[in-house]
């Protein structure tokens, strides 16, 4: 069945609130208007991209054949007027939330119910939210007991059940809301509890009812393991995920390169029997987990940090993304438009100023002229998504 694409980062706020008119901040709506077109990359061939605006991208008409995206992107119009043809079409947001779901439903009372699910579910919410890692990092830790695992989360909901979690002189602890993701919904604690980090905490239980505590760690490297859970239950590995984070965790890009190269990457610090067993067992958490309520993709958030006698340390279910992730656009780019052993960057940019998102691509086409052979990019940048003087947000590839 082909599916129709809707852009909607920021999505996990939406599920906390439950609302079917979700309006998000001002920032979040800026990133989803700016790469609205971002699923034609990673979109099955047939498949359908729903943007609100009438997006002109010229380069991609410019694009050589085989670069050219699977996803067909296509106004709220011209959607509707594709879909008479009588196919049903399924409901695939980048992350399901009630207020995605029932737009698409609404687009499918226009269309004689051409769009299949969008019904929310309950468990959705439970399966969205950090408690279900936290769950899977305690299945994992019993599953492989000989590997020294990290702790698991401690959810509170209170300011002295979080006080009581603190204990001086241990580290560094981070607190985390349920409902967060790319680095948002984070607090680090270094020096306990002062003033301003029980507001904060105070402030996040009023809004989402409990927060996470677990210990900081010296990180050396973020990476993830993305996964599809197909329509039949059985959960499939789709390939490894290498990105970077800002200093306070927000998402900056991925590195591209096949899977053997980024593997190579991480073996440096992992044990391969030890990779494995890892996948396989996780593989069997998700299916346990997820599968009965859940079919698409999902992203575990992973790290390698480093302990206090200077030893490298896995911790192996960060978070789950029970979404699309950036992960996988990256890995989808790597598999359709890459040449090998070609590797580079990517990246997700934001740019504060009005122009200048403009000018940096002006500049990064004109330093970083496209090369591709035999249908392959071999070097140079491409844009994933339209820029225009109006864009702050960019998603792009670089191959130096």
């Amino acid at each position: 069945m082909r599916a129709i694409h809707l852009f909607n980062p920021g999505y996990e706020v939406a599920v906390l609130s439950g609302q079917l008119r979700y309006t998000p901040p001002a920032h979040v709506q800026l990133m989803r208007r700016d790469l609205a077109t971002l699923p034609m990359w990673y979109a099955e061939p047939g498949d359908l991209v729903w943007c609100e605006e009438d997006v002109r991208f010229r380069l991609v008409e410019e694009l050589p054949t085989a670069l050219q995206p699977f996803g067909q992107v296509l106004t709220t119009k011209a959607l509707m007027q594709r879909m008479r043809a009588g196919t049903v079409w399924r409901a695939q947001p980048w992350g399901l939330s009630p207020d995605s779901l029932y737009q698409m439903a609404q687009l499918a009372q226009q269309v004689a119910g051409a769009v299949s699910g969008t019904d929310w579910k309950a468990d959705y919410r439970r399966l969205t939210g950090r408690q279900t890692a936290a769950v899977c990092l305690r299945r994992l830790r019993a599953l492989l007991p000989a590997v020294e695992w990290p702790e698991v989360p401690i959810f509170c909901a209170s300011l002295e059940e979080v006080k009581a979690c603190i204990v001086p002189g241990r580290g560094a602890y981070v607190l985390k809301t349920p409902f967060s993701s790319s680095g948002r919904g984070l607090l680090w604690c270094t020096d306990g509890l002062g003033e301003k980090e029980q507001a904060w905490v105070q402030g996040a239980l009023r809004k989402q009812g409990a927060i996470s505590v677990e210990r900081g760690l010296d990180k050396v490297l973020d990476f993830a393991m993305e996964f599809l859970v197909a329509e039949t239950g059985e959960v499939r590995y789709e390939g490894l995920s290498l990105f970077e984070t800002a200093e306070r965790g927000a998402y900056t890009g991925n590195r591209l390169a096949a899977e053997t190269q980024l593997r190579q990457t991480l073996l440096r610090y992992v044990e391969e029997p030890l990779f494995e067993q890892v996948k396989q067992t996780l593989s069997l958490l998700l299916k346990a987990l997820y599968a009965p309520y859940y079919q698409g993709y999902i992203g575990v958030d992973m790290l390698i940090y480093r302990t206090r006698d200077g030893a490298f340390a896995w911790h192996p279910c960060v978070e789950i993304n029970m979404r699309c992730t950036m992960g996988l656009v990256a890995l989808k780019l790597v598999q359709r438009l890459l040449a090998t052993p070609a590797s580079g960057l990517f990246q997700i940019a934001y740019h504060k100023e009005a122009g200048e998102a403009y000018r940096c691509h002006q500049a990064a086409q004109a330093a970083h002229p496209l090369c591709v052979d035999a249908g392959r990019i071999v070097k140079g940048y491409l844009s994933l998504c339209p820029v225009t003087p109006d864009t702050h947000y960019r998603a792009y590839l670089l191959i130096p």
